[in-house]
């Protein structure tokens, strides 16, 4: 009986040993057992470590060449199986993980089971199927697959359906797929995760993806390398449906797309999260390095800390999509660098969130918060003229006296660390593009110190002290800049110990305060300033520091020196000296007379006129100064006087036959025969009392200036001057208070006024009748001379003189 005890023990035994995880050699040069449970003894053939593995088993591979089948069958692959760990990168003597050098000795799996032609390699070379997450591929080139069976058989270098394997530190290259992903397919579900890969020279032609077709799922990629990938449609590198991509530390470079899309392609579902990584050199012959269907995708795509740069595109025309990146409007793009490329537009900005990012201004449609239209000034960018190109010797890192240095927002930073593996954020806040930049933070300042006034229009120079290179905000480059308006100026520099720095100045204007000193009440005064200094020929008053001061130093020279609130300083002299200029008359009088202008006090005169005489008699208009220097002050004073002639008023008579009339005047009086007529003051005088004579009109005008026009000489005044034949008068001569008949021409019909003046030209009858014929009664009148006016209604005047008796 105990026998079989023993022997069902050392079966449970063995059943516990095989369920802890086994590893597996594997080395096509070994010469042992080939039974895998050393290096030693290692399998020769992959594909027997596989075929024995179970979940949890760890498989060491020596450097060297394997592939799927020592026959030609081209379905033939490397199925890795759930749970399964692959590892490449050994050199057949390690004892530990850590110990192999995957860069040293390369282990490639490769499709190349025939001829050597493409056309008879494996379709795939290796598949994962329902795999979860614990199974592994680490280590390994996967070359030379070539799947041309079209249809819907994607994928190249490796497929992975309703799997979700790790592959790290892998190379897929050379791979081909007629109908997508020449690399790797990933479709049905799951979550492939991609870690320190290169994608080098894989072709994905017809459903796109180069590198990658990714179809549904979750895919993680970090730290990953994508370069001269190429699709004959769209997704030079990778092309994406129905899958949430999530991309972060990785390079996309010199990838190819025959349509749209070089380096990734989303299609109508799909969302897209790109972080620190660098898009740079793709070539697109239509439109766009990153592109999505802008008018059916509605995913929340993302890009953040990202450069894409001179990715060129040939035929924007023939696009939709005529830019660098072109996402949906629920997209947010931030703390990136889109600058250079080939596009006429760099991004399509149209609804998306595009915010802390430098792109170019030029025909662009990108607008938004804190966006920045300047070089960014990578350190030595590729040239887009030349694209397809890969990053191999072009730096895009920012120099330090890039504008993207410190302008990101730290709330939109993704990941802790840059495109280098460094820190994301340095110096508190985080820089634009895949890359943080590390510098120690210079502390130089300013030569000179706030506030920074310009006074007067007198530009201020702005300098740094132990600065070698800078980068001003006005675009300068030398160490300082002279500013002549005001605004706020910044400097982004580099010290002589090569720390950065950023310095900024608000610059305000200010004229220089002009005091004017006034002398009343026994004291000088000023206006109200910040500062006063009041000085006394030449040398400051001790405690004279108000806008007052009381000349107790007597006669002499006195200054103030004032400065405004914004720091501005001016000045101004005032010679306080007992010189006077007086007028011994009106300073403002009419033409002919004149004043006297006599100074007084004085050792030495020296008018504006010439004149060195203490007095000047003046008779024209004018501002009237004397210079009058003073022995006792030792300085001299400008005194000024102003004088105002006022012109005369120039009239002169015309005579229309009946009356006599000026010009327009204050007042008026009419002169007959030299003397002034009673009641005569207006524009206008009818000599039909006074006859013939000699007549003038004496005038005075708006200033009070009084002249007398020359005579007019008039002889020829009668009754036939009132003659009218329109108009007769009957009985004329006429007994005061009789019936007067008047008797009117043709034009004279309808209404009329008739108006009845005595020689002073007072009204003493007004009536208005109609017909040709009217008939008045005078009143009570003084014998003597009177004029009758009729006016009809056309405003036609006639006037007839009447002779009234008693």
């Amino acid at each position: 009986m105990r026998k079989p005890l023993f022997t069902l023990m050392l079966i449970l035994f063995g059943l516990v040993e095989r369920v802890s995880a086994a590893i597996y050699y594997v080395n096509l040069n070994a010469v042992g057992s080939n039974s895998g449970a050393t290096w030693t003894d290692a399998f020769v053939d992959l594909q027997d470590a596989i075929s024995i593995s179970v979940f949890g088993d760890e498989i060491w591979v020596a450097q060297g060449v394997y592939k799927p089948t020592t026959g030609t069958s081209r379905s033939s692959s490397f199925v890795i199986k759930n749970g399964t760990q692959v590892y490449g990168g050994f050199n057949g003597t390690e004892t530990d993980l850590n110990q192999r050098n995957v860069a040293v000795h390369t282990t490639v799996l490769s499709g190349e089971i025939g001829s050597g032609s493409a056309s008879d390699n494996s379709y795939r070379v290796v598949r994962f199927s329902n795999v979860a997450n614990q199974t592994r591929l680490d280590g390994f080139t996967i070359t030379a697959a070539y799947n041309n069976q079209g249809g819907s058989s994607y994928g190249g270098g490796a497929s992975s359906t309703a799997s979700s394997p790790i592959i790290a530190n892998c190379i897929f290259s050379g791979n081909y797929c007629s109908v997508g992903g020449g690399a790797i397919n990933h479709s049905t579900s799951g979550i492939l995760t991609l870690q320190n890969c290169v994608f080098d020279g894989n072709v994905g032609n017809t459903y796109g993806g180069g590198a990658l077709r990714l179809y549904a799922g979750t895919i993680n990629v970090s730290n990953c390398y994508f370069k001269s990938n190429q699709s004959d449609t769209y997704g030079g590198a990778i092309f994406l449906y129905e899958a949430t991509l999530n991309i972060s530390n990785s390079v996309f470079a010199g990838n190819i797309a025959q349509t749209t899309g070089s380096a990734i392609r989303v299609s109508d579902v799909g969302t897209l999260h790109l972080s620190n990584s660098l898009v740079v050199g793709n070539f697109a012959e239509q439109s766009g390095a990153i592109t999505s269907s802008t008018f059916s995708n509605t995913s929340a795509h993302t890009i953040k800390n990202c450069t894409i740069a001179h990715n060129k595109q040939v035929n924007s025309t023939g696009s939709s999509l005529p830019c660098a990146v072109a996402l949906n409007d629920e997209a947010l793009v931030t703390n990136s660098i889109i600058y250079g490329n080939s596009n006429s537009i760099q991004i399509l900005s149209t609804g998306l969130t595009f915010n802390n990012s430098i792109t170019q201004s030029a025909t662009n449609n990108a607008t938004g918060t804190n966006v920045q239209y300047v070089d960014p000034q990578f350190i030595l960018p590729g040239d887009v003229n030349n694209a397809p190109f890969d990053t191999t010797g072009l730096n895009y890192r920012m120099d330090l006296l890039s504008a993207g240095i410190d302008a990101g927002l730290n709330a939109n930073a993704s990941g802790s660390f840059d495109l280098s593996g460094n820190p994301r954020i340095h110096n508190n806040v985080i820089d634009l593009g895949a890359y943080e930049e590390s510098f120690c933070v210079s502390s130089s300042e300013f030569t000179s110190n706030a506030p920074y006034t310009i006074c007067g229009g007198t530009p201020i120079t702005l300098e740094v002290n132990d600065g070698v290179e800078f980068v001003w905000s006005n675009g300068s480059t030398s160490s300082a800049i002279n500013v002549t308006t005001a605004g706020t100026y910044s400097v982004v520099f580099i010290d002589d110990d090569g720390c950065r720095g950023d310095l900024s100045a608000t610059i305000t204007s200010s004229t220089n305060p002009v005091p004017t000193i006034n002398f009343s009440g026994g004291s000088l005064n000023v206006a109200n300033f910040s500062s006063y200094q009041w000085s006394f020929n030449g040398s400051p008053i001790n405690g004279a520091a108000t806008n007052a001061h009381i000349p107790i130093q007597g006669y002499g020279e006195y200054q103030v020196e004032v400065t405004n609130s914004s720091g501005c300083s001016g000045n101004s002299t005032f010679c306080l000296s007992p010189a006077e200029l007086n007028a011994n008359g009106p300073t403002t009088f009419c033409s002919g007379n004149s004043v006297i202008l006599t100074a007084s006090n004085g050792t030495s005169y020296v008018w504006s006129s010439g004149s060195l005489n203490p007095a000047i008699t003046v008779n024209s208009s004018g501002t009237y100064t004397v210079n009058v220097f003073n022995a006792d002050a030792g300085c001299s004073v400008l005194l000024q006087q102003q004088v105002t002639v006022n012109p005369n008023p120039n009239p002169t008579v015309t005579f229309n036959g009946t009356t006599f009339n000026t010009g327009t005047f204050s007042s008026y009086q009419w002169n007959f025969n030299s003397n002034p007529i009673s009641g005569a003051a207006a524009q206008t005088y009818n000599p039909i009392s006074t006859g013939n004579g000699q007549y003038s009109v004496t005038v005075t005008n708006a200033q009070g200036c009084e002249a007398t026009s020359l005579n007019y000489n008039l002889t020829n005044l009668s009754l036939n001057n009132y003659e009218n034949q329109e108009v007769s008068l009957f009985p004329n001569p006429i007994a005061t208070g009789g019936l007067l008949t008047v008797e009117l021409g043709s034009n004279y019909l309808g209404n009329n006024e008739i108006q009845i003046f005595g020689l002073t030209g007072a009204l003493v009858l007004e009536t208005t009748s109609s017909g040709n014929q009217i008939t008045l009664r005078l009143p009570s009148l003084e014998a003597g001379l009177y004029l009758v006016r009729i006016v009809n209604a056309l405003n036609i005047i006639s006037e007839v003189k009447l002779v009234v008796t008693q």
